[in-house]
């Protein structure tokens, strides 16, 4: 049967060749910017802002020396550094853990209007962040939470979109499961944590990595409700080596590569689940 289906599938030589020509010229150009980012940072601050070139004539470490050893007495880049970690696996762990048990509730549970809860939650997802950013500080600022960390994480600890995409993974498992598990004398929450949660590892990674990257690339809220340097995250403290005179180009790039490295640590952490995640949560 897959022997068949592959047949069916495979294509001409000229075909493939055009195919793997076109993804291998965007291949290219995807990577370009990561890969010129990454040599520029090993050129001198004259060099950087000078004429174009790929390699660097003089090459030096002087910007990852001060970003890593944090010898920086004006930015704490350290500090930023862990700043966004705790932002983003505090933040990652709540949302994956409020929309497991949100998107459990929508699709199984005969709560009260729950259609209509469900549609208010999608709602939301039409509404711009910047439209409530105000309405956040003013009433966060009323709590005492700005620059806290708290302030930083507990509102951000639902998504509307991860929820979304939970309860349409759960539609998609059958409800033999549970019922066979309920004959065996499983509670509704025996139910959830050894049975519905195991099988949904694609849909809870896929969750996973969309959570991370949004809270570790956001850059708008934490600018907002964390005005202390001593509280800013890696990408609002970066634009410190801004000012409307001068930009240091080096500690950007060098800051720019460092914030790549946990995204592509938890996507090769999750990438096994995390495409078939995405294609099933869109079964129903």
């Amino acid at each position: 049967m897959k022997r068949d289906f592959r047949d069916r599938l495979d294509l001409s030589l000229p075909v493939k060749f055009i195919f793997y020509t076109v993804v291998i010229a965007y291949a290219i150009i995807a990577l370009s910017p990561f890969v010129f980012s990454f040599l520029s940072s090993f050129k001198p601050s004259g060099e950087i802002t000078g004429p174009f070139t790929w390699f660097p004539r003089t090459f030096t470490l002087e910007h990852w020396q001060r970003i890593l050893s944090g010898s920086d007495g004006f930015f704490p880049i350290q500090r930023w550094f862990l700043n966004s970690v705790i932002y983003a696996v505090s933040v990652t762990i709540g949302q994956v853990i409020t929309s497991a048990l949100a998107g459990y509730a929508l699709a199984r549970l005969q709560i009260p209007f729950r259609n209509a809860i469900f549609m208010s939650i999608i709602g939301t997802m039409m509404i711009p962040g910047m439209v409530v950013i105000v309405p956040q500080y003013l009433l966060l600022s009323q709590l005492g939470w700005i620059n806290t960390y708290q302030g930083l994480i507990i509102p951000c600890l639902v998504n509307a979109f991860l929820i979304f995409m939970m309860r349409q993974y759960f539609l998609s498992i059958p409800r033999e499961l549970e019922e066979a598990a309920r004959i065996d004398g499983l509670s509704r929450f025996g139910i959830f944590f050894r049975i519905i949660l195991p099988l949904s590892k694609p849909a809870l990674s896929a969750c996973t990595i969309f959570a991370f990257m949004g809270a570790w690339n956001n850059f708008m809220y934490p600018l907002t409700m964390a005005r202390k340097p001593e509280m800013h995250v890696l990408t609002v403290g970066l634009q410190s080596f801004r000012n409307n005179f001068y930009t240091e180009w080096g500690p950007i790039l060098v800051g720019t590569i460092i914030m790549m490295v946990p995204v592509l640590v938890i996507f090769l952490l999750f990438q096994r689940h995390f495409v078939r995640g995405i294609s099933t949560t869109g079964l129903k």
